[in-house]
Parts: structure tokens; C-alpha cells; sequence
């Protein structure tokens, strides 16, 4: 009977998920724009500045009143000297590529016209990390590579951050 137990929950496991066999393939019941949103973080008031920010071209960040630490994502403390005053900052939004990877897999209907995609870590001028995506990248790229912020409308009403080569630098 423990047996039969166990098959009934595996089936009905299969059952439940979100994708349908077809010919030995999973198929995405998601729409793009369905599978897109569920990588969006909830809006709350305490990330609230930050999509505000976004939606006016502008990256900002959490700034501690006490040390002047910027930090990323939003915390209720400093991680460096541990006080709860900040104020919210707008940033320059340049940085250097620290490390990527090129994602060729589908994952998500989300990026399907969109692969492969760079999945980049950008180390901010202003010193936090932050994981994005680098778009109009070339196919070679280097560590310490310059990068600025740009910012997309999404599927929802939100815009997102990614980044892109900054090929400004240098050339001023």
C-alpha cells in the first residue's frame, strides 16, 4: 500500500506542473510576459524607491547616513557599520564587468528571443554588486570591461535595469 502511496503523489506531481508533455518535450503553458513577471521581485515600500527610480531613467541605491556605504539590494541596516539611517541616492550607473556567463539553455519563454543572453556581475562605481543582465555585448569581453546603466521597459509596467558596454569612457 506504501507503494502505491508513493506513485499516486508522483503522478499527481507531474500532474501539477507547469509544463505539458508533448512528444517527450516539456511545453511552457506561461505566455512570455507570464513567465517574465514571476522573476520580478514584489513591489513593497521598502524597494519602492528603487523601481521609482528605475521608471525615471535613474538607478538608486540605499546610502547610509552614518558611514555613506551605498548598498544594493535594500536592507533595513548598514551591512558595514549597521546603522538604520539612510537616504535613498540616485548613482552614476557606471561600473566594470566583474564576471558573466552566456546563457544559451532556454529556461523561461521570457528570454526566447533574446538567446543566448549575458547574465553579467557589474561591480558599481559607487562600490555595491549587482546581478543583471549585459545586453548589446560584443563577443568578446574582459574583465574590468566599463559598463553603464540602461534601462527597459519590461512585459509589465515596470522597467528593469540591465547594463551595456560603456563605450563612452575614455573617449571624452
Amino acid at each position: 500500500m506504501l507503494d502505491g502511496a508513493v506513485h499516486v503523489r508522483v503522478a499527481d506531481r507531474h500532474l501539477a506542473h507547469p509544463h505539458q508533455r508533448r512528444g517527450g518535450r516539456a511545453m511552457s503553458t506561461q505566455s512570455k510576459a507570464e513567465s517574465y513577471e514571476r522573476l520580478l521581485p514584489e513591489i513593497t515600500p521598502e524597494n519602492q524607491p528603487y523601481w521609482d527610480g528605475l521608471a525615471e531613467n535613474e538607478l538608486r541605491l540605499q546610502n547610509c547616513d552614518a558611514c555613506g556605504e551605498y548598498r544594493f539590494p535594500e536592507s533595513e541596516v548598514c551591512p558595514r557599520c549597521l546603522s538604520a539611517s539612510f537616504t535613498w541616492r540616485a548613482v552614476s550607473g557606471k561600473g566594470r564587468l566583474w564576471s558573466w556567463i552566456r546563457m544559451h539553455q532556454r529556461y523561461l519563454s521570457a528570454f526566447d528571443d533574446v538567446r543566448p543572453y549575458l547574465v553579467a556581475y557589474i561591480k558599481l562605481d559607487e562600490g555595491p554588486p549587482i546581478i543583471s543582465t549585459l545586453v548589446d555585448a560584443p563577443d568578446e569581453l574582459a574583465f574590468d570591461l566599463p559598463v553603464r546603466a540602461v534601462f527597459e521597459p519590461g512585459f509589465s509596467e515596470r522597467t528593469i535595469l540591465k547594463f551595456a558596454v560603456d563605450r563612452t569612457e575614455g573617449s571624452e
